[in-house]
């Protein structure tokens, strides 16, 4: 039996070839909308991520920092190392200060420490130099 052919119509076979060109390009289609979509979000993140505090340390700045400059003030990288210079200046302050503070009161120790051994060893000269006579 030979199969029934409408006329004017495509054949199943030319319409299943049609159909899958369709899906292919559909998809293609979907790929591309898809790649362009997730790519502007990538570049998106990527320049929040640049602004941020991190990635002013991870990218190496050779620039100079001018604090009359407007725009090395509005600069978020420079806020950041600003910051962190301020903290690390405190920081190392604040440790020289205890540090000296430390060596102050073991010197007031060891001079006091020293002042009655000598006081003692005074007293026991004295008590040898008495017995002896």
């Amino acid at each position: 039996m030979a199969s029934v052919q409408a006329p004017g119509g495509a054949s199943p076979g030319q319409t299943c070839v049609l159909m899958l060109i369709f899906t292919v390009l559909l998809q293609s289609l979907c790929v591309a909308i898809t790649y362009v979509y997730f790519t502007n979000e990538l570049k998106q993140i990527q320049d929040k991520y640049s602004k941020s505090g991190i990635g002013c340390f991870l990218k190496e700045d050779d620039s100079s920092w001018d604090p009359s400059d407007e725009e090395s003030m509005i600069n978020p990288c420079w806020q950041v190392k600003w910051q962190l210079r301020q903290f690390i200046r405190k920081a190392a302050s604040t440790y020289l200060e205890r540090k000296a503070t430390e060596h102050s009161s073991l010197r007031k120790r060891k001079r006091s420490s020293e002042g009655s051994c000598s006081h003692n060893r005074d007293k026991s000269e004295k008590k040898h130099i008495l017995s002896n006579k």
